[in-house]
């Protein structure tokens, strides 16, 4: 989600550099970028009504895929790059961006709604 348009006004400074670059360091990476990601690695209509049903104390494994590609991902930058990461995970969400949360709420209630009479 992030700021829009933030990558596009960025390229002209970009540069792809080998992570091997990063070694010994620490970086902290934005938990909810590697969950969706995760997404993928799992049955998304099973993990989609694990979203909305009762929450029990144990993650239902389409959830644990989730999470585990998360942990695999920070576990290669350690093993292969020498790179500490931090997963860094939101805290409550900002009154300046309500507007904008309750239309990806609605958005995600309807991609919901679709995914499930699919």
């Amino acid at each position: 989600m992030g700021v829009q348009g933030l990558l596009p006004c960025l390229q002209s400074i970009t540069q792809s550099v080998s992570l091997e670059r990063y070694r010994g360091l620490t970086v902290a990476v934005d938990a909810m970028s590697w969950l969706h990601k995760g997404v993928f690695a799992c049955d998304v209509k099973a993990l989609a009504k694990s979203q909305r049903s009762e929450h029990s104390e144990k993650p239902t494994s389409s959830e644990l895929k989730c999470i585990n590609y998360a942990i695999n991902k920070a576990e290669t930058f350690q093993v292969k790059f020498g790179i500490e990461v931090i997963l860094v995970i939101d805290g409550d969400a900002l009154p300046s961006k309500k507007e904008e949360n309750v239309q990806r709420r609605e958005d995600r209630d309807k991609a919901f709604e679709k995914a499930v009479a699919a």
